[in-house]
């Protein structure tokens, strides 16, 4: 929800009850985000959390009364479905608060899905080892899967100082769907600074994507709206489509913008590629592009299969192999095959492994 200063009392009432409603199959708590104008052009951002399902929680209507006294510019509200982290006798963690490290940035974000927290969590440590030291999660050891995707955001958000915020976006998601190879993982995620309200769908198994709408569907609005279901019978509900990011700025036209550019050839030029040195030792960083859902292969010099990596979407990224084969035992030094095959095209590359 963006610029609620503008939005009728009674509609952001009867939206968040419908929402309410939603806490009835997501009844592990429920969490309120948003953000109050100061008297300077910043914004403070405010957050309200409760551990019963919001159907059962009086504190919920109450916060609804808190943010229209309030005058905030944009919020995010969440009922949560706990599918990593404690999952019980704790509020919603959502949204999450996050604070740029090198880059004067500050987002509400909420994530709506389930992400593989280890590669997740590895990603964030090779992009930029100790970040998480400085931006640390708010809940660890036992990670929330969206508490770190919200810090992976973050961090490309504050390593990409001269790029727009829905660049630095488009960089996160890429970078996690080539690492990820659990077909069920739903990216789909909503963020604003106060001044802006972002939107992502995303999901590896594109079918099963968990829906998401945005309001009203017209060309300008003085006032945006986005929820994973409509609120109401209004026909002005629009479907977000799969893969896209949705830039929403009061009194300016949605900007829809592709997350995975399906019609840039350069981009999906099917490739692979070894970093660093080859002949080089363990690990080994393989660059690759795809066209289509395949694997990477490695054969040892009699044609035998040492190990595969599963790439299951159109997209470019790294794996890293360790040197372990598919019985997780560790390989000997020596020559090898990586192998990617592609409806139209196989590539093919020398590996050289030094002791």
């Amino acid at each position: 929800m963006s610029d609620t200063t503008t939005i009728p009392a009674q509609m952001i009432t009867d939206h968040l009850m419908a929402f309410r409603g939603l806490g009835y199959s997501n009844d592990d708590g429920w969490g309120i985000g948003y953000y109050v104008a100061t008297s300077s052009s910043n914004h403070l951002a405010v957050i309200r959390r409760g551990e019963p399902s919001a159907p059962y929680d009086p504190r919920y209507v109450h916060v609804i009364g808190e943010l229209l006294n309030s005058a905030s510019r944009s919020a995010i509200a969440h009922v949560r479905r706990a599918s990593s982290g404690p999952l019980e006798g704790i509020p919603d963690p959502h949204p999450f608060l996050r604070h740029g490290i090198f880059r004067d940035f500050e987002m509400i974000f909420a994530h709506n899905g389930t992400i593989p927290i280890s590669p997740l969590y590895s990603l964030i440590q090779k992009t930029k080892p100790g970040y998480l030291a400085l931006n640390p999660a708010d809940y660890c050891p036992d990670y929330l899967d969206s508490d770190l995707f919200a810090i992976f955001i973050m961090q490309m958000i504050d390593l990409h100082p001269d790029s727009s915020v829905e660049s630095c976006i488009k960089i996160a998601i890429n970078q996690l769907a080539a690492l990820i190879t659990n077909t069920d993982a739903q990216f789909n995620f909503t963020m604003t600074d106060g001044h802006t309200l972002w939107a992502v769908k995303f999901s590896l198994g594109a079918s099963d994507a968990v829906s998401l709408y945005y309001y009203p569907g017209i060309s300008e609005s003085d006032f945006w709206i986005v929820a994973s279901e409509p609120l109401d019978t209004s026909k002005l509900w629009l479907a977000i489509p799969c893969s896209t990011l949705v830039k929403l700025v009061p009194d300016q036209a949605p900007v829809l913008i592709p997350l995975i550019d399906s019609d840039s050839s350069a981009f999906f030029t099917p490739s692979l590629e070894i970093l660093y040195d080859n002949p080089g030792r363990l690990p080994v960083e393989i660059r690759y592009r795809n066209n289509a859902p395949t694997s990477i292969k490695i054969y040892d010099i009699s044609g035998q299969l040492v190990t595969n990596f599963t790439l299951p979407y159109r997209q470019q990224g790294t794996v890293i192999w360790y040197g372990l084969d598919r019985h997780q035992r560790l390989i000997s030094a020596g020559n090898y095959f990586c192998q990617m095959i592609l409806p139209d095209t196989t590539c093919s590359i020398k590996l050289t492994i030094l002791p």
